[in-house]
């Protein structure tokens, strides 16, 4: 509409592989990828699901398994729990710091201008219509891989822009400086998009039956 923003173009529209994010090709009740052709069997792929197959004839079911359940970020899984504990941690952190994020009716999200901040930011708007859809056609898969690009859109954010930075400080008294000022807004906004994150993928998580722990 002229004169209004519009959200970005849902970010989750296209299928993609858990393993490599390149789009999946759906044919039948197998979807297998177009890059590393690993196939999953349909419908439920995404996190609850370790029936993941390899095309290498020496990869044994058991070996399959282990891999889905691996404790790395390969893992999809465990790549969103982790970014739901990172983020956790970063709130914990700030607290220790003294770095509060004020009241909600101060959040000032004008000051996430980072281009990667802006992706996590749509990619959060799109929660309700996801599980909604979700639910309606009785596919957790789409929750679980749009929780997946959550994590990913997460993680970028706190490589560009962390909402807490090693050797952080809180000046001590008043802040007189429009610079410090300034400098504890940005961070405040920075929290309240950790804790966006973090609410978003512990309910996502917890609507799949997946744990979401605050610490990993």
């Amino acid at each position: 509409m002229s004169g209004t923003a519009q959200r970005a173009a849902d970010p989750d529209s296209a299928r993609r592989c858990p393993a490599c994010a390149a789009r999946l090709v759906v044919t039948d009740a197998i979807a297998k990828c177009s890059r590393c052709e690993r196939a999953y069997e349909m419908p439920f792929v995404g996190i609850t699901d370790l029936r993941l197959s390899y095309p290498d004839p020496q990869l044994t079911r058991d070996e399959d398994a282990r891999l889905a359940a691996a404790h790395h970020l390969g893992n999809p899984a465990y790549a969103v729990q982790y970014a739901h504990a990172h983020a956790a941690s970063a709130l914990r952190q700030a607290a220790d710091l003294g770095l509060g994020r004020g009241e909600a009716a101060g959040f000032q999200p004008r000051l996430l201008a980072h281009p990667s901040e802006q992706v996590l930011l749509n990619r959060l708007s799109w929660l309700p219509e996801r599980v909604a859809g979700a639910a309606r056609r009785a596919r957790p898969d789409v929750l679980a891989h749009f929780l997946e690009g959550l994590a990913r859109a997460y993680f970028d954010g706190q490589e560009t822009c962390p909402a807490v930075r090693p050797g952080m400080a809180v000046p001590a008294g008043p802040v007189r400086s429009p610079a410090e000022r300034a400098a504890i807004q940005t961070a405040a906004a920075r929290l309240w998009l950790a804790a966006a994150a973090r609410t978003a993928l512990g309910a996502g998580l917890g609507l799949l039956g997946v744990a979401a722990p605050d610490r990993l």
